[in-house]
Formats: structure tokens, sequence, C-alpha cells
């Protein structure tokens, strides 16, 4: 979660000074920044769903090995 709070935080630092670039090198370098970030915000939230799904398996496959140790 830190690392999503990191980037919304980014994220809304773009937006809020964006209007004060005016150099067109330094526009396109944020807009590049941005779709980064945003690329970035994007994977964080599909491995966050990920670990949601995958957490409750490996808790399942905690228990049934520790039952197997337990019976031998």
């Amino acid at each position: 979660m830190f690392y999503h709070d990191d980037l919304k935080f980014l994220y809304h630092l773009l937006d809020r000074y964006f209007i004060w670039i005016t150099k067109k090198d330094d526009l396109e370098k944020v807009r590049k920044i941005g779709e980064e970030i945003l690329k970035d915000h994007t994977d964080c939230e599909e491995l966050m769903s990920v670990f949601e799904n995958i957490y409750p398996i490996s808790e399942i496959v905690s228990m049934t090995a520790l039952r197997t140790t337990v019976k031998s």
C-alpha cells in the first residue's frame, strides 16, 4: 500500500503543478513522467489484485502442510 499511496501523491503533484510548466521540452518530459506514473499505478493495482487472490490459497496450502506434518 505504501507504493500505491506514493504513486497517488506523485500523480497529484504532477496534476497540480502542470499549469506552471511552460517550455515545450519540459511539457513533453512531464507528459512522459505522467504516463510512467499511470503505468506504475496500473501495475500496482494488478499486483494487489493478484496478491488478494493468492493469499487465501497460500493460507490453505500452509494449513494443509501443517496438518500433514502433524499426522506424520
